[in-house]
């Protein structure tokens, strides 16, 4: 049986690029994706940046992800920054754009005490209206890409930093499109506890008959 798959190359909940104009106006700006073992999750989108622009900002903070459940904007530093962001709560993680969410479970892998989580997305950047001295101007541009996954990280690429089931990426603007990918386990308590209640079974029954089967074995004579 084929692993279970979400995955789509068109979108309702986020355009498969991220504007450059995001990058380029923000002081810092990323996405952040929690991906959830039937494949639901949350995905936020924010940027931190000056006040005069966080109307620049969120317009293109709505054109990285449409969908929006909540969001808002909270002045920091004093009334100088602003830190805006949009999320939502996804029931399925395949309304995502160029992304791909895949699950090992009992079924597919049987003998397997773990459950196996894969999440892939590839992230590309729209130049819009942005132009070329603004390109070239802001070539180090940079955004934060961050996956939470079920249970802890087992591999990940491109190389990132990994805490327990989180993984961030910084990456420049200039070596998009990239893709990221992360897989983690989580431990099968339930598969754990029915064996465990099976092999409990099996002993009961076990110590029940064997005092039958004793009895019923014949005895030697004894000897006078």
């Amino acid at each position: 049986m084929r692993p279970t798959t979400h995955s789509s190359a068109t979108s309702l909940l986020t355009v498969a690029a991220i504007p450059f104009l995001l990058l380029s106006s923000s002081q810092e700006a990323g996405i952040v994706t929690r991906v959830n073992p039937d494949g639901s999750g949350e995905r936020l989108v924010y940027a931190r940046s000056a006040v005069g622009r966080a109307p620049d900002v969120a317009r293109y903070l709505t054109k990285a992800q449409p969908a929006c459940e909540q969001g808002g904007t909270r002045e920091e530093a004093g009334g100088q920054q602003a830190n805006q962001w949009r999320w939502v709560n996804p029931a399925n993680l395949d309304t995502v754009g160029e992304a791909e969410a895949k699950t090992l479970g009992v079924v597919h892998e049987p003998l397997s005490m773990y459950t196996k989580h894969t999440w892939q997305e590839t992230v590309t950047i729209d130049r819009g209206d942005a132009t070329d001295i603004e390109v070239q101007g802001q070539a180090m541009a940079q955004m934060t890409y961050i996956v939470r996954m079920p249970g802890s990280v087992t591999s990940h690429s491109p190389v990132g930093e990994v805490d327990g089931n989180k993984v961030t990426w910084t990456v420049l603007a200039k070596d998009c499109p990239k893709t990221f990918k992360a897989e983690s386990r989580t431990f099968r308590w339930g598969y754990v506890a029915l064996w465990a209640y099976v092999l409990l079974f099996l002993l009961v029954k076990i110590a029940a008959v064997v005092p039958r089967i004793v009895r019923m074995v014949p005895r030697k004579p004894r000897k006078i």
